[in-house]
């Protein structure tokens, strides 16, 4: 296990931003040489601001060697207040440029792979017609259990896209719905448009990703079903295949099979279950492009986006 090695504080003396970016730059880089070409220094110059970091704050929060800079577990930790404190200082810019009436700035989105490709493309079209000096940064939180959640907690993420439940240190709420489906290879595919118990179960099922699996389980027990010999795939876009080749049927929301692969078929579930897209923030987010897209989310209209129109997702 990894340990914080004490050095002696120095003095009087202040963190500043600047030891912060080359920070957190080393710790998402993995790599001292890589950071600093990011942030066009010399690795000296990282490697002196970061000795000078440690110093100010009397601890080691990166380990160095052959397989690159990772965080000690003190620095894992210093790197959520790292982020938390360059947001707050983005903020002051936007609230700048607000004051001289315009929205400016970046905001960082993680999101499941499904909103990201189907819904949040339209969403920010629409929302740089009003605000053009907006811009966006896209995280995939697919594949790993509580992965935009996590982005939002730590501040790699402004705000988070997903399907609920959510964890309560998070605000959040319903921007959109979409059903869940049976997936099943073609051939073998129900002739009706609703499936039954009987056509799912009989044959391998494949689990959806962490994110979507306790629904899928609470599905089943709720509907006194056993879910037998299932096997756990991280990824939707791999169940796909799998199903596409006929390694076994599915569950997933209907927005995660799109677009739907030649050789898979979609049916209606035996009893209808609803899947809620989540906004999740920080509470008392203070930053004005934040609270400003989060507003354009939850109320504006969007009759141009296909998956809306098509009637896949509603609000």
């Amino acid at each position: 296990m990894t340990t914080a090695r004490a050095i002696s504080p120095t003095i009087n003396a202040r963190v500043t931003l600047s030891q912060l970016r080359v920070f957190l730059a080393a710790l998402e880089q993995g790599n001292l040489t890589t950071a600093a070409a990011e942030l066009d220094m010399s690795q000296s110059a990282v490697s002196h601001a970061l000795a000078e970091l440690e110093k100010i704050l009397g601890a080691k929060l990166l380990e160095r060697g052959r397989f690159g800079a990772k965080a000690t577990l003190l620095g894992s930790r210093i790197a959520v207040q790292a982020r938390l404190m360059l947001r707050a200082e983005a903020a002051m810019f936007e609230e700048v440029h607000l004051e001289h009436g315009e929205l400016q700035g970046i905001i960082r989105i993680a999101s499941l792979r499904s909103i990201a490709t189907h819904v949040l493309p339209d969403i920010i079209q629409a929302f740089q017609v009003l605000h053009r000096n907006v811009h966006f940064e896209i995280q995939s939180g697919e594949g790993f259990a509580h992965g935009v959640e996590n982005a939002v907690r730590t501040g790699k993420a402004d705000l988070g896209m997903m399907g609920a439940p959510v964890a309560t240190d998070l605000e959040s709420w319903v921007f959109a719905r979409d059903e869940w489906v049976a997936v099943f290879p073609e051939a073998v595919a129900p002739t009706a448009a609703q499936a039954t118990w009987s056509e799912i179960l009989a044959l391998p099922f494949l689990l959806c990703n962490e994110a979507g699996a306790p629904t899928v389980r609470e599905y089943f027990v709720k509907h006194q079903q056993t879910l037998e010999k299932a096997a756990q795939v991280e990824d939707d876009s791999v169940i796909l295949k799998m199903v596409k080749h006929g390694l076994g049927v599915s569950m997933l929301a209907q927005l995660a099979t799109l677009p739907l692969p030649q050789g898979v078929s979609i049916r209606a579930l035996p009893q209808p279950l609803e899947r809620r897209l989540m906004v999740v923030v920080q509470p008392q987010t203070t930053s004005p492009i934040i609270r400003a897209f989060l507003e354009f989310v939850r109320f504006a209209t969007l009759p141009d986006s296909a998956v809306f129109r098509d009637g896949i997702i509603r609000r």
